[in-house]
């Protein structure tokens, strides 16, 4: 694998060593390399590489460190200058956590004369080419607790078991410094425990613990008769909120912070805000969660009250009216006010002349289409409303008609709102279809399609929706 047997380009590989599409992770290296396709070394260099620094070639993390940096300085002669040379160009991707000897031992291949496109291969092909770091730099040591030595066994078990490299194994350690303090029994049991109670597959622990690594540090064992605290947030999601095992594990990869969240001070008040205060049925609370699980990290009263008020307000609605809208759209709940919902509905106000005092209107449109609050202004609603003005404009000129384009479109959109949450090249087909006959007026070609997107739940007995309500043209 170190020297190459054939000559020509490597297949579907480019400078760097990398798919044309995807990162180096999708290349079957062995198969290359028993097709005849290696790292590009010489026979000379491989051979003088491996004599003087064997472990290139460990098949284990165990056995990937070597000798310290003296014995390049040394014995082999490797220049610093070269060193730094190494690091700064291959250190963000691939010596980020490792120790200073991986960079040594690539300063001394360079120094053979191995081109740098070969040892980006050789650092994406071998993973036990490098070795964590086993002297916490000040980067750790500022950030918490850790040990003065970090444990070799440990740091060896999380890259087998999550298959990382030392650039992750770092960073979960800079994120939550208290792992430096965990055993390799500890860690197992918690991933095992993980693993086994969501139903994770290898590659979804991976991705939760990399985004979470305080979940190593979570209780996982029952005691003295009490619940664990894992069993306790599986026990509110599964049997409280209603949720089932596969939605539950959709929403913790998405948000593995929901099983940090205590079950007392944060999940169950936002369970009952959005059933006590917003009238949204238990049986819809599962698909909140599980639609937009970032939102139980938000504060009831720094955030969503604040939000739910803002929007009641601006469109004359009731909080069991804007709790209509959170079941059919849960990602309303993390829009930002200032940034997201404010400039929306000023939007809508203007681009479908409704004006202050008819903020009724304005909430009829946005209970018929609460998706329009998750659509983008620019690449997405201004191109739609010009869309359809456009065609007005075009309308009125083949009939001869003198009437306001603008106007007419904002009345086509006030009546079937949910033309603003198709996406654009739907609304261009039916723009064009329409176009293309001259039997059919935009009027009619524009209506609601009785085949749209129902609602999760009806309108409440004391807020009838004016017209029946599709969140899909």
């Amino acid at each position: 694998g170190l020297g190459r047997k054939r000559r020509g380009r490597r297949p579907n590989v480019r400078e760097g060593g990398r798919k044309s599409k995807g990162g180096s992770d999708e290349i079957d290296w062995p198969r290359l390399s028993w097709e005849g396709y290696g790292a590009g070394l010489t026979i000379d260099q491989a051979t003088v590489a491996v004599r003087a620094v064997p472990n290139l070639l460990a098949l284990h993390y165990a056995d990937a460190r070597k000798p310290s940096t003296i014995y390049f300085y040394g014995e082999l002669g490797v220049d610093p200058s070269l060193c730094r040379q190494v690091e700064q160009t291959m250190g963000d991707r691939y010596l980020v956590g490792s120790d200073p000897s991986d960079a040594a031992a690539l300063a001394y291949l360079r120094g053979l004369g191995v081109r740098w496109e070969s040892l980006r291969i050789l650092a994406g092909a071998f993973p036990a080419l490098t070795s964590c770091e086993a002297e916490p730099g000040w980067e750790l040591v500022n950030e918490g607790p850790v040990r003065h030595t970090l444990d070799e066994a440990t740091m060896v078990h999380l890259r087998k078991r999550l298959q990382i490299g030392p650039g992750e194994v770092f960073h979960m350690m800079k994120t939550h410094s208290r792992m430096t303090l965990y055993s390799v029994t500890k860690n197992m049991a918690k991933l095992d425990a993980l693993q086994s109670s969501l139903g994770l597959t290898s590659r979804q622990l991976r991705t939760i613990v990399l985004r979470m690594p305080s979940l190593l540090g979570m209780g996982v064992d029952d005691k003295d008769g009490r619940p664990s605290a894992l069993r306790t947030r599986l026990d509110f999601f599964l049997s409280e909120a209603g949720m089932n095992e596969h939605d539950l594990r959709a929403a913790v990869i998405k948000q593995p912070s929901l099983l940090q969240y205590g079950v007392n001070t944060t999940l169950r008040p936002k369970m009952k805000f959005l059933t006590d205060e917003l009238g949204i049925p238990p049986h819809a609370v599962s698909r909140i969660i599980y639609t937009a699980p970032a939102f139980m990290g938000l504060s009831l009263t720094g955030n969503l009250r604040p939000k739910v008020n803002t929007i009641a307000d601006l469109c004359d609605l009731s909080p069991a009216q804007v709790g209509e809208i959170v079941a059919t759209c849960p990602p309303i709940l993390t829009l930002s006010v200032k940034r997201k919902i404010e400039p929306c509905l000023s939007f809508l106000a203007d681009a479908l002349r409704l004006s202050n005092g008819r903020r009724g209107d304005l909430g009829d449109v946005l209970r018929k289409a609460p998706r329009v609050l998750i659509q983008s202004i620019d690449s997405s609603l201004a191109r739609k409303v010009q869309m359809i003005q456009t065609a007005v404009a075009q309308e009125n000129d083949r009939m001869g008609a003198k009437a306001d384009s603008a106007s007419l479109a904002a009345l086509l959109l006030a009546r079937n709102p949910s033309l603003l949450v198709t996406t654009n090249k739907v609304l261009e087909g039916r723009l064009n279809a329409c176009r293309d006959d001259p039997g059919t007026s935009l009027s009619v070609a524009l209506e609601p399609k009785s085949s749209g997107r129902r609602r999760k739940f009806a309108f409440a007995p004391d807020s009838p929706a004016r017209e029946p309500a599709y969140d899909d043209a």
